[in-house]
């Protein structure tokens, strides 16, 4: 976040990609390794003994995907010159379809856990995610149509999103 200031303050508009994306896809990836380790701790493993949530590893990330694919590569034209660019506008979407599955993961799990006492704070963080990954495909949508402008759903998921990660 402190990087993209930079760009913006040198009157670069859309920096992307830039420096800022690899420790914000780094972040992402950290997410996964979160979210998996929320599920394990709610009693989610690799081996899942209910039926009803092996299911959701598979199906909510394809149909993030898929929505997300739809979307996203109607009528647009990749530069294959570019590929970092190609790259994370695959990568952002894939990644984050992950951790949200995985956040649903430990939210079905949960119910065994103390009487479902950690729903609500997994359910807060699931709509964080959801946000987050909202937000994102805002930026990629619009940076490659040429149509992104800071304002808007931008400013308030970047706000939910600082502020999820202590910045206060």
């Amino acid at each position: 976040m402190h990087i993209y200031l930079l760009y913006f303050g040198a009157g670069i508009d859309v920096p992307y990609p830039s420096w800022a994306d690899a420790a914000y896809f780094g972040s992402a990836l950290s997410f996964v390794v979160g979210a998996y380790f929320l599920a394990k701790s709610v009693g989610f493993g690799i081996g899942p003994k209910s039926k009803r949530f092996s299911i959701v590893p598979i199906v909510v990330p394809i149909v993030i995907i898929g929505i997300s694919a739809f979307v996203f590569l109607y009528n647009h034209q990749y530069d294959t010159s570019q590929p970092l660019t190609v790259f994370l506008d695959f990568g952002y979407p894939v990644v984050e379809a992950i951790y949200i599955s995985l956040a649903l993961i430990a939210y079905l799990s949960s119910a065994k856990l103390l009487g479902g006492l950690m729903k609500s704070a997994i359910l807060i963080l699931i709509v964080g995610l959801i946000v987050q990954y909202c937000a994102d495909f805002s930026f990629l949508y619009g940076s490659s149509r040429g149509t992104f402008i800071l304002g808007g759903f931008l400013i308030y998921s970047t706000c939910v999103h600082t502020l999820s990660q202590g910045h206060q």
